[in-house]
């Protein structure tokens, strides 16, 4: 199944409209806190709890925001919840969407440079706020497809593992915010699992010296 955001990438605005969270549903950062020191990577661990819809996960989609003058995002791997043997489903990750200001105004205003509408391109902007672009959100997902009447996962577990970088000479600390999150069933039918969110924080701190790449 292919979720309705990641079908139109050129989506102006962010989906941040959900259906009402049962209380057992919950995607949220784990540890909810931690430091590292520059110019070290820092794993921000998603985890999903209490996903009881017999149909199971079929996908899902997360935007994140943290503070972009401190951290970069890197990469995300997909996490044990989606992955043999608790999952019969094969999942696939996409590349990450970021935000874009096509032509330099700062401001999320549908803009087309090409003149032709086979190829219209769009500011991206995806928590929206209206303001583009910012370095700090970024739109990450994964999907499986298949036959639908094979049930996804269920439960509790690791969804997706966030890498992110720290920025020489930038120590700080960073609130780490779900900002909108989707998560379907495999037949991809309208409503999904609601849930709601809970984020975190993360500290980068400046030991001195040298800044090197982290291995």
């Amino acid at each position: 199944m292919l979720l309705p955001s990641l079908a139109s990438p050129r989506t102006l605005q962010a989906q941040v409209a959900e259906p009402t969270a049962t209380p057992g549903t919950l995607v949220r950062m784990e540890p909810p806190s931690q430091k590292v020191d520059i110019p070290e990577l820092v794993t921000v661990d998603i985890f999903v709890d209490d996903i009881i819809n017999p149909d199971g996960l079929g996908a899902f989609e997360i935007t994140l925001e943290f503070d972009g003058s401190v951290f970069s995002f890197n990469d995300f791997d997909l996490g044990s919840f989606l992955l043999p043997p608790n999952s019969v489903r094969t999942f696939t990750k996409f590349l990450p969407i970021f935000e874009k200001d096509l032509n330099g105004d700062g401001v999320a205003n549908g803009i087309d440079t090409t003149g032709d509408t086979m190829l219209d391109e769009f500011d991206v902007d995806l928590d929206g706020d209206g303001v583009v672009p910012e370095p700090g959100v970024v739109r990450f997902a994964a999907a499986s497809g298949g036959d639908f009447s094979v049930a996804g996962p269920t439960g509790s577990g690791l969804l997706a593992t966030v890498t992110l970088a720290t920025i020489c000479g930038r120590p700080g600390t960073s609130p780490v915010d779900i900002v909108s999150v989707i998560l379907g069933v495999p037949s991809g039918s309208v409503g999904g699992i609601p849930a709601r969110t809970q984020g975190g924080s993360v500290t980068a701190n400046d030991p001195g010296g040298p800044c090197a790449t982290p291995t």
